[in-house]
């Protein structure tokens, strides 16, 4: 076994076979050098490479999405609704993330189409407090959704400790986003008429909220302890239940045939959440959420001892 200190401790990411076109003595060094190497060692190797790649992908289908969204502005509900995931059980500096989120929901808030048909303005107060309610809506429902999973699976919570300072920064983020929703709730309650585009939207920025939470329940419970009941009731809940009351909800809002509403819903419930379970698959194997710590798994692991040989 190598030491700590040993060189293959930073070694970089290699397949357990040789790279094509070594031969002779490049060869053999290859073996000299990563023959050696201990199964665990192996094994944070190919999870650094698998982490890599995924970053790489989720990278390029950010890029798309938030490209997309300047054509398509309902893309901008998605992405803040992850975001609202991301700031409750992702990884790293929570001041970092609620800085990359003001940010985030800021260039999501300036769609193309609005350019094109001649509106100056360069933010939409309505449209950034749409988006905002999308994030502050689905950081509330995973805050309560992990809370719950982890005493139903028995399982440490992927929710970080907050400090003093951390709890005043997390106050002082829901101050300065009531106050970016505030000028276009004002707007949008101040119109004399209401078309059902505008109601459109309103209903959808709580519809995706809630939608992207479910289908991202199994990733609130860190992987060792979750189960296939878990993605699969989140997923009959996305593609079937929610997809039956929104439909009739529609139907009757729209003054439209049943049928062809609920299929049409039920299409699009099946696109979005293959997109958005793809997009929380990669940030889990790039990294971005947080893991229990070593002294929450081990305790978690001898209260079930405790309870089997009870």
């Amino acid at each position: 076994m190598n030491s700590p200190g040993s060189p293959h401790d930073d070694v970089e990411v290699h397949d357990d076979v040789p790279p094509e076109g070594l031969s002779g003595e490049r060869l053999e060094a290859w073996y000299r050098k990563y023959e050696s190497l201990t199964p665990e060692q192996r094994q944070r190797i190919q999870e650094n490479k698998d982490s890599r790649l995924a970053t790489n992908v989720f990278l390029v289908i950010l890029v798309l999405v938030s490209l997309g969204n300047f054509f398509i502005p309902l893309f901008g509900l998605f992405l803040a609704s992850i975001l609202g995931i991301w700031l409750v059980i992702g990884r790293g500096s929570v001041f970092e993330r609620y800085a990359s989120a003001g940010v985030a929901l800021i260039l999501w808030n300036i769609p193309m189409e609005r350019h094109v048909h001649g509106d100056s303005a360069f933010l939409d107060n309505t449209r950034l407090a749409c988006l905002t309610m999308c994030t502050l809506l689905a950081a509330g429902l995973t805050y309560g959704a992990a809370l719950v999973l982890a005493r139903v699976y028995r399982a440490p919570s992927r929710l970080a400790q907050f400090s003093i300072l951390e709890l005043a920064g997390t106050i002082l983020a829901i101050g300065l986003a009531a106050a970016m929703m505030r000028s276009g709730v004002a707007e949008f309650l101040g119109r004399s008429t209401w078309n059902r585009f505008d109601l459109f939207n309103l209903v959808s920025s709580v519809v995706i909220s809630v939608n992207t939470v479910l289908i991202s329940l199994p990733m609130l419970v860190p992987k060792r302890f979750r189960n296939d009941t878990l993605s699969y009731g989140s997923l009959g809940i996305v593609l079937v239940a929610t997809p039956i009351g929104e439909g009739n909800i529609f139907s009757a809002w729209l003054s439209l045939p049943l049928l062809p509403v609920l299929l049409v819903t039920v299409i699009a419930h099946v696109v979005a959440g293959l997109v958005i379970w793809l997009i929380m698959f990669l940030l889990e194997e790039a990294g971005a959420f947080r893991e229990p710590s070593s002294t929450a798994l081990a305790s978690t692991i001898a209260n079930d001892q405790l309870d089997e040989m009870a």
